[in-house]
């Protein structure tokens, strides 16, 4: 679940990975009353039958996360930069609470190959692009409980850049 703190919007998106990598998102607007139980809302209820691969009434929130951005886009439309930074975590099970203040989460959308003067300057600065996830990068620092061997080498780039710079 999501909510836009600009424009007072709540939304349940769910994210599925296609056999090609690529994600696919669908969304719909909810209850803000319903923000934390939206499988308690009925409303929800054929969104999630039809979106869900399990028994959507097992789901409980997890780890919520909260972070300033930036949001950049070019005179055609044809790119678009957000930069997420000053990222916080709470597990909801756990109840363990995690920061990352030196992080930023830049992240490049493009309609087509598009020259980005961006792309070229994060080369030149040495930043690699790295497929990463709020959700996951929070999960795995608030509950010892999750598998982390396949978190391990993000972490060791992330560290490294942080503490390098």
């Amino acid at each position: 679940v999501r909510h836009y703190f600009l424009t007072g919007q709540y939304v349940l998106e769910i994210k599925n990975k296609t056999n090609k990598g690529r994600t696919k998102k669908k969304r719909i607007d909810i209850d803000p009353d319903y923000f934390e139980r939206v499988t308690e809302d009925e409303r929800n209820v054929p969104f999630l039958k039809e979106k869900v691969w399990v028994d959507y009434t097992t789901l409980l929130p997890q780890v919520a996360n909260d972070f300033k951005r930036i949001s950049l886009v070019d005179n055609n439309f044809k790119e678009r930069i957000t930069i997420d930074f000053d990222i916080k975590f709470q597990n909801r099970q756990t109840g363990v609470e995690s920061e990352m203040p030196n992080l930023m989460i830049i992240e490049l959308k493009q309609d087509g190959s598009y020259y980005s003067y961006l792309r070229e300057l994060l080369r030149e600065f040495r930043i690699k692009p790295m497929g990463i996830s709020k959700y996951c990068i929070g999960t795995v620092l608030t509950n010892d409980k999750v598998k982390r061997n396949r978190f391990n080498n993000k972490f060791r780039r992330l560290t490294n850049k942080i503490l390098n710079n």
